[in-house]
C-alpha cells in the first residue's frame, strides 16, 4: 500500500510539471519552425541596414542580449553574419537561460511595440526573431517553475525505489518462510502417507497371522 501511495505521488508530481512545459513548449516548436523557414536571404536583408529601424534594433537588441554579445548595431551585424547564426538559436540551451539574462529581457518583452505581428511590418526575418525572443523568455520562466517539482520528482522517485526494495525484501522473506511452511507440509503429508501405509501393512499382517 505504501509503495502504491508513493508511485501515485510520484506521477502526480511528473504530471503537474508536464503540464507547466506543455504551456511553453508549443510556443519554443512554433518560434523555431519560424526560424527555420528562414534562409540566408532574409538574414542579409536585416544585415544591409546601415541604420536598422527601430523595431529591427530592438529585437537584434534583445537576440544579442540571449547570445551574450554587445547590444549595438555593429555587434548585430556580426552575428547575423555568422553561417551558424541560425544553428546556434535552433540549438540554444533554453534549460540554463541566466536570471540576469532574463532581467534585461525584460524591458524588450514589456515593449508594447515588442510584437510578431508589429515586428513584421518592418522585417519578416525579424518577426521570426521577435518570436524567438518572446518564446524562450516564456520558456525560461516556465522552466524556473518547473524545475523544483523536478526536484521534488526526482526525491520521490528516489523515496519510491526505497520503498519498492523494501517491499521486494520483505516480499522474498515472505516467499522463503512459505517455501519452508510449504516444505514442512510436503513433510507432514509424507510422514502420514508413511503412517498409513504401515497400519495398512500392520493390518494386513495380523489378518494373516489369524488365519494361520
Amino acid at each position: 500500500a505504501v509503495a502504491m501511495e508513493k508511485k501515485k505521488e510520484t506521477e502526480a508530481i511528473a504530471e503537474d510539471a508536464q503540464r507547466d512545459l506543455d504551456e511553453a513548449l508549443p510556443l519554443l516548436y512554433a518560434a523555431n519552425k519560424a526560424l527555420d523557414a528562414l534562409d540566408k536571404q532574409d538574414i542579409a536583408e536585416v544585415r544591409v541596414f546601415a541604420n536598422p529601424p527601430e523595431m529591427v534594433m530592438i529585437v537584434m537588441e534583445a537576440v544579442c542580449i540571449l547570445l551574450g554579445s554587445k547590444t549595438d548595431w555593429a555587434s548585430a551585424k556580426s552575428l547575423l553574419g555568422d553561417t551558424q547564426f541560425l544553428n546556434k538559436l535552433l540549438n540554444y540551451d533554453k534549460d540554463n537561460i541566466a536570471e540576469a539574462i532574463l532581467r534585461k529581457l525584460k524591458k524588450y518583452i514589456d515593449n508594447p511595440k515588442f510584437l510578431p505581428e508589429i515586428v513584421e511590418k518592418t522585417s519578416k526575418a525579424c518577426k521570426s526573431l521577435c518570436l524567438w525572443v518572446r518564446a524562450l523568455n516564456s520558456y525560461a520562466h516556465v522552466f524556473r517553475t518547473v524545475e523544483p517539482k523536478r526536484e521534488k520528482q526526482k526525491k520521490a522517485m528516489e523515496e519510491l525505489a526505497i520503498v519498492q526494495a523494501e517491499l521486494e525484501k520483505k516480499q522474498a522473506s515472505l516467499k522463503e518462510v512459505e517455501d519452508k511452511i510449504q516444505d514442512l507440509q510436503d513433510q507432514f503429508n509424507a510422514s502420514v502417507k508413511d503412517k498409513e501405509s504401515l497400519q495398512k501393512n500392520i493390518a494386513l499382517t495380523a489378518a494373516r497371522l489369524k488365519r494361520a
